[in-house]
């Protein structure tokens, strides 16, 4: 591997791709460790009620919200 990057984000859950919205806010290289399926307890979750700037919905639809950011942040 002779990519070097700025940062290093561990995790692919709510904090890692957060972290990685910044990073590509500020011109950042980045490489991200975690699950390529995002994170697997969401995918589990029936009902999630208190993720705030969402609405009650099951944690199949917040990963959903996810992903779709995860594409808008890789252009």
């Amino acid at each position: 591997m002779s990519e070097r990057y700025d940062i290093a984000i561990i995790g692919s859950g709510a904090a890692g791709l957060s972290a990685s919205l910044i990073a590509k806010i500020r011109n950042k290289s980045f490489i991200i460790f975690g699950d390529k399926d995002l994170t697997g307890h969401l995918n589990k979750a029936p009902r999630i009620e208190n993720y705030l700037g969402f609405v009650p919905g099951s944690g199949k639809d917040l990963l959903g919200h996810f992903r779709e950011h995860k594409i808008n942040i890789r252009k």
